[in-house]
């Protein structure tokens, strides 16, 4: 799952993928690029994996 949010509006845009690879992560800024209704000055993330329960 990739998921960017805007701190100040609240604006959000997720997307689900099968594994979350170079190219995958690189598609997905993309996306948001195209879908924030305004220029995005800076970017931060936090890289986080799934841990499943046994």
């Amino acid at each position: 799952m990739f998921l960017a949010i805007d701190r100040i509006s609240k604006f959000t845009h997720v997307e689900f993928h099968d594994c979350a690879g170079k190219m995958e992560g690189a598609a997905f800024l993309r996306n948001v690029v195209e879908v924030f209704p305004y220029m995005i000055h800076i970017v931060s993330y936090v890289f986080a994996t799934q841990h499943e329960s046994s």
